[in-house]
This record gives structure tokens, C-alpha cells and sequence, in this order.
């Protein structure tokens, strides 16, 4: 029986003597409305640049001030996936950056890094076991490219790329489950719901299992002892819309 893989963001004029009348009203109320949201735009826009902390989860602050300078995000995901208590993997990411007087920060939980590219250069590896800093002098004002390849233990809590040992079958299952912010645990990305993207996925396994993603495969290329799975690029989403189930 072959396994089943699932893997499966000024006011109104007033008349000396009188109240204002009711579309006067209506345009100052709608002003006013305007203004405010104008001034949460520019705040959020100029939120200052503040070095991130070095603890597992990002602050709201750090999520709003990344969101201002990343845009157009994609991921291309290949992993090796053995069924074995780790996997490895290669996230390359695109995107736009508005500016680059700052680094910037990708999320990858827990992992062995073995490179990190970055616009065709391989670069000094700066990672604290929850995020990987990429140093301004290697970032482009615009686009980017970041290869990272990496290898990790697959999660055992239900979050990232869960491993399972069925006691009855005894075959290992694996799924992914990202809410609310657990995709770092599978692959190296921007791991905010806000910032969308679109994922192109290929994935290597045994000949007898079967992989399930958020496309249905476009390919699946045969060999004697591995299978790869490649799927096709999907729709933008947030991090934790993607998915990856197996077994």
C-alpha cells in the first residue's frame, strides 16, 4: 500500500446662528475619517528601524517594520524527505526590498544550516537558532534572491512538518501545520501573514509514497529508489494557507 504524504496574508463651514446642516455633517465626518486613516497609514509607513531582538518570535513592531521594505515575495521549496526523524532542504526566496541601509531577517526554527546565498554570493552565515540575519552590504535596493539550504529534526508537536509513526501500520505520516506562525519550523522564510507569496514546490521521496500540496503535482519525475514530486507555482498566500502532507 503506497503512503500518503499530505502536504498538504477642514473641517465643515458654520454659519453664525446655525448648525451645520446634514451633508455638512456627512463631509466633516468623512474628513475626519480620512485624516485618521491617513495618519495610521504614514505611521505604519514610518516605523523607524529598530535591530531585532534576539528571542524565537517576532514583535509586531519588527513584523510592520519588515512589511514596509519587503514586497513581491516568492518561494521556491525543494526537500528530501525520507522518512527518517530529519529532512533536508533548499528555500530560495525573491523579493523586492525598498531599501537596504538596514539587514533584514529570515525566519528558520531550529535548524542546521549548511549555506546561505545571497544574490549569487555565498555569504557569512549569522543565524541564532530562530532567525538568520542578512547583512546590508549583501542586499540590493530592489530585487533580491536568497538561497538558504539547511537540514532539520521534523517536528513532533503538531507544528512545521510533523512526523508520525502510525503504532498500527507502523509507516511514517507527515503533514504540515503552520497557524499561526510555525512555517519557520519547515522552511526558511518571512513568516508573517501579511506577507504573501506565491510557493513553487518539489519534493523528493520513496517510490512508494504519495506528496499532497496546495497544487496538484504538474510532475512526477521516477526513479529506481526516489520520486520527485514538482508542483506547479500557486496563488499568493500566507505563510500558513501553504501546506505540505505526505506518507
Amino acid at each position: 500500500m503506497k503512503k500518503i504524504i499530505s502536504l498538504l496574508i477642514s473641517g465643515s463651514l458654520l454659519l453664525a446662528g446655525c448648525s451645520p446642516s446634514l451633508d455638512t455633517q456627512e463631509i466633516a465626518s468623512e474628513k475626519v475619517k480620512n485624516s485618521s486613516s491617513t495618519t495610521t497609514a504614514n505611521s505604519a509607513k514610518n516605523v523607524p528601524f529598530k535591530a531585532r531582538a534576539q528571542v524565537a518570535h517576532l514583535s509586531q513592531q519588527q513584523a510592520e517594520s519588515r512589511s514596509n521594505r519587503v514586497s513581491k515575495v516568492s518561494y521556491n521549496l525543494t526537500f528530501e524527505l525520507t522518512g527518517e526523524k530529519e529532512f533536508s532542504a533548499v528555500s530560495e526566496i525573491a523579493f523586492d526590498l525598498s531599501d537596504n541601509h538596514h539587514p533584514l531577517t529570515v525566519d528558520l526554527n531550529q535548524a542546521n544550516i549548511e549555506s546561505v546565498t545571497v544574490n549569487g554570493t555565498e555569504v557569512e552565515i549569522n543565524y541564532n537558532q530562530w532567525f538568520i540575519t542578512l547583512a546590508k552590504e549583501s542586499l540590493n535596493k530592489g530585487h533580491n534572491k536568497v538561497s538558504v539550504k539547511f537540514s532539520r529534526l521534523h517536528s513532533t508537536n503538531g507544528e512545521g512538518l510533523h512526523r508520525f509513526e502510525d503504532p498500527v501500520d507502523q509507516k511514517i505520516y507527515l503533514y504540515s501545520h503552520f497557524e499561526p506562525a510555525a512555517a519557520n519550523q519547515m522552511f526558511a522564510l518571512f513568516d508573517q501573514p501579511d506577507l504573501k507569496a506565491t510557493y513553487q514546490l518539489t519534493v523528493a521521496v520513496p517510490t512508494d509514497w504519495q506528496v499532497i500540496s496546495a497544487k496538484q503535482e504538474s510532475e512526477i519525475v521516477t526513479g529506481d529508489k526516489i520520486n520527485t514530486w514538482k508542483f506547479p507555482v500557486t496563488k499568493k498566500l500566507s505563510p500558513y494557507n501553504f501546506s505540505l502532507h505526505a506518507g
